[in-house]
């Protein structure tokens, strides 16, 4: 209600009136426009591209709205962004004047560029606003769009390993996607990795951005002719495959790619990658999705596709019952509790004689799993399904390289909202390395029987904390306190099925493992 003469329409308020439903959805923010000590208000809707100006016509000590306007602020370039904005008052430029930051307070039917509206402040006292720039902060910093998809791979051959991001890109008012591949060149050196932008549209994806609006792009030698090639995933589910026609240890070279490769389609939102899991000398592909699945009793998020074909003659079986076809790859079910889908994003790692598969998920959660070789049709060990307990926001994607030959993996890790980060690890990436500074990811612990009947017992090498049983859903059905070496979990009452069991041990590492009820 707005009124010159507040006592002119005070009284409604205390009158039973008709209840007017509204939509939900404003900011609102207060500020002291003129210094006078009383607060006006700006108002941010749901659908709106404007910040309403509401004035004070009150008192510090009973305020008023005496007045309305919309093209806030009048005395500059006004705001006008898609949707839903808040205002933000703060001292940006650290002058001991309030300026003014505007931006978008949700995540649908928004920019994504040009996001951030600067409004300096040139009065001492009160507000006297010159609109500086749309994209604060942007200068300092590479911004592709949302959803990346990072991948460390060696593009120019040179010994150095460069980052593929792929990316849904940039947008405006929710009406182009402007979906690529991004090439970042490592131009440092083996111990100093300095990354470059060298083409922000990599192997010419940007063509098919409308046809598929982001991209997960995976690395490896599908044809086996001893160079890498490219599959990109889109959110169809669909493949490209781009041959790398170069040759071994030569830059890559692309030839157009195929799409919708051997119609192999597991599910929405692919992210695929190339990984010769049977060691058969053929790359295999292995692909994260958005769902999780159920094979046979198993669980698991995860699809193997055997390479069945020759040497420059790659070929797949699309049927995913075929064994060792499997969609439940390990059993490894990248979904936690309460997320409405997996989002997994598959990655392999070789250190010395073992293997170590790496995923992002919808939560945010980095997943690591080992005993992969030699079990493909098996259930997969769980060494961490919160890595380094890193939170870069949801659905993250993950990759894994030693990029400073230190002997320890870096991540590169993307998320929902773009851009990416990296990160040093503890993990060994070299098992020959002996450094004062290793760090065991998780005490060796054994879980007997498995699958069970009516109890599971526990073994660790050091003392045990605490231990929690729980459904895949991640809710406690059973929570002990211990400080030996074993316990023993009575599983009797449960119903047949998939469980966790963690493990905290006395060193405060926590471990996470499958066991299966009978």
């Amino acid at each position: 209600m707005l009124s010159d003469t507040p006592g002119e329409c005070f009284s409604q308020f205390q009158e039973e009136l008709p209840v007017e439903l509204r939509h939900s959805g404003s900011t609102i923010t207060g500020f002291d426009v003129d210094g006078d000590l009383d607060y006006e208000l700006l108002i941010g809707d749901l659908t709106s591209n404007k910040i309403a100006f509401l004035k004070n016509g009150g008192t510090p000590e009973e305020a008023w709205m005496e007045s309305v306007y919309y093209d806030f602020p009048e005395e500059t370039s006004s705001v006008d962004m898609p949707v839903f904005l808040s205002a933000f008052v703060l001292d940006i430029d650290k002058d001991g004047r309030q300026d003014i930051l505007v931006a978008p307070n949700g995540e649908s039917n928004v920019s994504n560029i040009n996001n951030v509206l600067y409004y300096k402040n040139r009065a001492d006292v009160g507000f006297d606003l010159d609109f500086v720039r749309p994209d604060f902060l942007k200068d300092e910093m590479l911004d592709f769009g949302i959803f990346s998809n990072p991948k460390f791979v060696d593009v120019n051959q040179d010994g150095l390993e460069d980052i593929i991001i792929g990316t849904r890109g940039e947008y405006i008012d929710n009406s182009k996607d402007e979906a690529r591949l991004i090439y970042l060149e490592n131009v440092g050196t083996k111990t100093n990795p300095i990354f470059e932008l060298i083409d922000d549209d990599f192997a010419d994806f940007n063509q098919y951005s409308q046809q598929s609006i982001d991209f997960a792009p995976g690395f490896g030698d599908l044809d086996g002719d001893g160079d890498i090639d490219m599959v990109v995933g889109d959110p169809n589910g669909y493949l490209y495959y781009s041959e790398n026609i170069a040759g071994p240890g030569q830059p890559f070279d692309f030839v157009n790619p195929i799409y919708q490769y051997q119609d192999i389609r597991p599910g929405q939102l692919a992210k695929p990658t190339i990984f010769d899991l049977n060691q058969d000398g053929l790359g295999d592909l292995i692909v994260g999705e958005r769902n999780g699945n159920s094979l046979d009793g198993r669980l698991g998020s995860i699809n193997y596709y055997e390479n069945i074909g020759e040497v420059g003659s790659p070929e797949f079986n699309q049927d995913l019952s075929m064994a060792p076809n499997t969609p439940v790859l390990g059993g490894v079910l990248i979904k936690g509790a309460g997320d409405s889908d997996a989002r997994s994003c598959p990655e392999f790692f070789e250190m010395g004689d073992s293997l170590y598969l790496f995923s992002g998920s919808r939560s945010g959660n980095l997943h690591m799993y080992s005993n992969i070789l030699d079990n493909i049709e098996g259930v997969f060990d769980t060494v961490s399904v919160a890595l380094g307990g890193i939170d870069e926001g949801d659905i993250t994607t993950i990759d894994v390289s030693d990029i400073d030959s230190d002997g320890y993996l870096e991540m590169v890790v993307g998320n929902e909202r773009g851009g990416i980060a990296i990160y040093n690890t503890d993990v060994v990436s070299d098992k020959s390395l002996v450094s004062t500074q290793e760090v065991e990811l998780i005490e060796p612990i054994s879980i007997y029987p498995n699958p069970a009947s009516n109890t599971v017992t526990i073994e660790s090498t050091t003392p045990i904390l605490s231990i929690q049983f729980m459904d895949l859903e991640g809710r406690v059905i059973q929570k002990v306190s211990s400080n030996g070496y074993s316990h023993t979990l009575d599983l009797g009452k449960q119903s047949p099925g998939v469980y966790i069991v963690s493990v905290t041990s006395a060193t405060g590492l926590t471990s996470y493992h499958k066991v299966i009820k009978q």
